[in-house]
């Protein structure tokens, strides 16, 4: 039997459509790369690199910072970071329609994200930081529901975070730092986000209040909203977030109580507050966080006494708690754990009483900052052996002695400290009867100039 010219004709375009939409969709991810290469107005690095390497005659799959898959011959990455690049991203960065990975950091690309950035509904990672974009964050970037990672940080970005964006269940970093971003932050932005791990907002001119919602987000293991503009109490619940490992919340505008729920973060490593208007007590549950190495409530009300169980917390490293209406005195650090302390800044506050001679127990300290108080009597002799002591600051103090008690002794017992290159005992009542040693004489000279 005959088969009839038609047929095969029917035939072979069904055999060859594959291949001609296989081809037409190539020349499109092609022209789209074209188009992109055409908005760099850089010159020098970036002009030999692209210039050179992006042409037509070779396959686009083999040109600098292009990937592509194997069966199908498509765009799936394009990463041009650190290339010195400088222009505009093209619009037709969109017609890439199966690309995974978007990442332009560190160029000098300016001008808006397109919008055109919502038709890439395979991108799982847009990483555009440190450029200097402008205008807002596309309300079209919602659409990329397999996003897994946005980083949009340090550019000049304004106005809102769309709310589209919150709707991304996919998402596990956030970060939109370092930009001019403003407004609120929905309450309920952790409904929709369960799998977010990295949320960083930090150094933007957001208001209002930290969102309520975030023990919806259980997988957190960083929050950065360092200086913005939030205002209200930290969530009474926060202690929700078994992942937490760092928890920066410095430079803002919060009130009330650090909340007792803190304590039940037991992987909190980073725990940063400062600068803020909270009041009340240090909580005793702070004692539970036994990941912490760095403790900051600094510059804020705080009030009371210094819990002594806070350095029972052998992983710490440096506890600052300056600037704070905290009284009574220093707790004696006897048989307590704080082989790891480093640094601590208790300088202008309100404590009172004596310097403990158990301070010396922490034998790795560097820095010790006790000016600014109401300490009395006479500095322990057991400050020498703080063998790894760089700083010891004792200014505007009441620290007194009396001529028939050897009462600068403990200036001879610095001469142990090798590492020491500031010494400030300024403003007490110090009465200098002895001879100070010269390397104590000559310390102190410099740390007065």
């Amino acid at each position: 039997m005959e088969i009839s010219m038609s047929f095969v004709y029917f035939l072979s375009s069904v055999l060859l459509l594959p291949s001609i939409l296989i081809m037409a969709t190539n020349l499109t991810d092609q022209s789209a790369l074209l188009a992109f290469k055409s908005h760099i107005t850089t010159l020098e690095l970036a002009e030999n690199v692209l210039g050179g390497n992006w042409s037509t005659e070779a396959s686009f799959c083999d040109w600098i910072g292009v990937s592509c898959s194997r069966r199908r011959q498509r765009v799936t990455a394009l990463n041009l970071s650190f290339m010195n690049l400088q222009g505009t991203i093209s619009p037709h960065i969109g017609n890439l329609s199966l690309l995974t990975l978007l990442d332009l950091c560190n160029n000098s690309f300016h001008g808006q994200i397109p919008e055109t950035v919502g038709r890439l509904r395979h991108l799982r990672s847009i990483i555009l930081q440190y450029n200097h974009l402008q205008g807002n964050i596309p309300m079209e970037m919602g659409h990329l529901l397999d996003l897994q990672m946005l980083d949009i940080s340090h550019n000049d970005l304004g106005g809102n975070i769309p709310s589209t964006i919150f709707n991304i269940s996919t998402l596990q970093v956030i970060d939109l730092s370092c930009n001019s971003l403003s407004n609120s932050i929905p309450m309920d932005m952790c409904l929709n986000l369960p799998r977010l791990e990295f949320f960083n907002l930090s150094s933007n001119h957001f208001t209002g209040q930290i969102p309520t919602s975030l023990c919806e987000c259980k997988n957190l293991g960083y929050i950065d909203l360092w200086r913005n503009n939030f205002t209200g109490s930290i969530p009474r619940d926060i202690g929700c977030l078994s992942k937490l490992k760092i928890l920066y919340l410095t430079k803002n505008r919060l009130i009330d109580t650090v909340p007792p729920s803190l304590g039940n973060l037991s992987r909190l490593e980073i725990l940063d507050f400062r600068c803020n208007n909270l009041w009340g007590q240090i909580p005793l549950q702070l004692a539970h966080l036994s990941s912490l190495t760095y403790l900051d409530i600094a510059v804020n009300n705080l009030s009371g006494e210094i819990p002594q169980v806070i350095f029972n917390i052998s992983s710490v490293k440096r506890i600052y708690l300056l600037q704070n209406s905290l009284s009574g005195h220093v707790p004696d650090l006897t048989g307590l754990r704080h082989p790891n302390l480093e640094r601590l800044f208790l300088h202008s506050n309100q404590l009172s009483g004596k310097i403990p001679d158990s301070i010396s127990n922490a034998s790795k300290l560097t820095v010790l900052e006790l000016s600014s108080n109401f300490f009395s009597g006479s500095v322990p002799t057991s400050l020498g052996n703080l063998r790894l002591l760089r700083t010891l600051n004792l200014a505007r103090n009441k620290l007194t002695n009396k001529p028939d008690t050897m009462e600068l002794q403990f200036l001879t017992s610095l001469t142990q400290c090798r590492e020491l290159q500031n010494l400030v005992i300024e403003s007490n009542p110090l009465m200098v009867y002895y001879r100070i040693p010269l390397e104590i004489f000559l310390l102190l000279f410099k740390s007065s100039a």
